[in-house]
C-alpha cells in the first residue's frame, strides 16, 4: 500500500511540475501561502547569490509531458542553510526565472527522485530578488512573508516578525536584506518539519 501511495505522490508531483512550468501567469489565490517559518522549514537550502548562467535543455516526463529544464548556476554570496561550499552552485529547475546579473535570495527545496530537480519553496514565494538598494522582495511583493508567524513562533521569534512588519509597512512589501538574514537565523532552529 505504501508503495502505491508514493508511486501516485511521485506521478502527482509529476504532472503538476509539467503543469505549473507551462503556466504563463499564476494568481497569489492559487498557491498556499508559505510565510517565512514555512520556507525556512521546507527549504533544504537558503542561499543568497548573483545568478551567473543557465542552459535550458528539453525534458518529456514519463507522462508525455514536454517542458525545459534549466540549469541555473549562481556565485554564491552567503549561504543561510545546507551545506554548499564557496564558490559557484548549479541545480535543475524547472519553471521560475532568474536574471543573469541580478542576486537573489532563494529558499530550495529537492524534488526527490525527479531528475534532481529543485525549485524555491512555495514556487515565487521562496524566490527574493535583492534589490540594488540592499531590500529584498518577492514577485508577491513578500505578500504572505509574515502571515500568522506571531501565533506560530516562540516570543523572541515573534519580536522580530513584528519589526519586520513595521520595516514592510514603511518599505510598501520590502525588507533589508539583512532584516531577512536577521528572520532566518531566527527560525532556523526553532522550526520543525
Amino acid at each position: 500500500m505504501l508503495k502505491y501511495v508514493k508511486t501516485w505522490t511521485r506521478i502527482s508531483l509529476i504532472v503538476l511540475l509539467g503543469w505549473s512550468a507551462g503556466a504563463h501567469s499564476v494568481h497569489a489565490t492559487s498557491l498556499l501561502p508559505a510565510p517565512a517559518d514555512r520556507l525556512v522549514r521546507d527549504a533544504d537550502i537558503i542561499l543568497i547569490g548573483e545568478c551567473a548562467k543557465v542552459t535550458s535543455v528539453p525534458y518529456t516526463s514519463p507522462l508525455g509531458f514536454s517542458r525545459q529544464i534549466d540549469t541555473w548556476t549562481f556565485h554564491l554570496q552567503d549561504v543561510l542553510k545546507g551545506d554548499l561550499t564557496p564558490g559557484d552552485f548549479s541545480w535543475k529547475q524547472m519553471g521560475d526565472r532568474y536574471e543573469i546579473g541580478k542576486s537573489y535570495l532563494l529558499f530550495l527545496s529537492r524534488l526527490h527522485d525527479v531528475h534532481d530537480l529543485m525549485s524555491p519553496v512555495g514556487k515565487m514565494q521562496g524566490s527574493f530578488e535583492v534589490r540594488a538598494d540592499g531590500s529584498v522582495v518577492n514577485r508577491l511583493g513578500n505578500q504572505f512573508l509574515l502571515q500568522g508567524i506571531e501565533e506560530r513562533v516562540p516570543p523572541a521569534q515573534a519580536g522580530v516578525a513584528k519589526g519586520i512588519r513595521v520595516e514592510m509597512d514603511q518599505r510598501q512589501g520590502a525588507i533589508s536584506l539583512e532584516s531577512m538574514k536577521a528572520l532566518i537565523r531566527s527560525l532556523k532552529d526553532r522550526v520543525t518539519p
